[in-house]
């Protein structure tokens, strides 16, 4: 394990037992997450490597061009841990999102996603009995092999999951989702 590897173990650790590390100069403090967001966080303008596990407490700024700031505020609220913080910023429809670096990668790709698509319905499904993973995994091949002609014209439905609310996102035609 290199020392970056072991510094997310250690990040993971901290934030399993509600706090953590934010740099402050050369020094790194140790607070509750609570406490974290208002700590001065680094602004982190692009991810280098979008796909890393990365537990570090970082800003996000997000310009959306097709939707409402508002409304993706809205849609993404339940995705956004009590200690982390979204919001919008309508004078330049940005979304300004301070957490964890990878939540905030899955939600900027999310926002891409739904702002590419300008007028894109989300339904956000939270489950109690099952993981989201493992019923996304099932349906997913479902869907694929009952592939009609109406899915070739834009009716096919999307899945994501989140796994701190264990929910399902799914995106689509209203038809196709009920």
């Amino acid at each position: 394990m290199s020392m970056a590897q072991a510094y997310q173990v250690f990040l993971t650790a901290l934030d399993v037992y509600g706090f953590a590390a934010v740099e402050s100069g050369t020094n790194v403090k140790i607070i509750p997450n609570a406490q974290a967001r208002s700590a001065g966080l680094p602004i982190v303008e692009t991810f280098n490597n979008p796909d890393a596990d990365n537990s570090e407490l970082v800003l996000h700024v997000i310009k959306v061009n097709n939707i409402s700031a508002n409304e993706v505020v809205t849609i993404l609220r339940p995705l956004v841990p009590q200690t982390g913080h979204l919001g919008a910023f309508p004078s330049s429809n940005s979304v300004i999102i301070a957490d964890r670096a990878n939540n905030i990668n899955r939600l900027s790709k999310l926002i891409n996603y739904i702002d590419s698509t300008g007028d894109l319905d989300i339904e956000v499904i939270a489950l109690t009995h099952a993981t989201a993973d493992d019923v996304v995994s099932v349906l997913q091949p479902l869907l694929k092999s009952g592939k009609s002609s109406s899915d070739i014209a834009g009716m096919s439905i999307n899945f994501a999951t989140d796994a701190r609310s264990n929910s399902i996102l799914m995106t689509g035609n209203e038809e196709k989702r009920a």
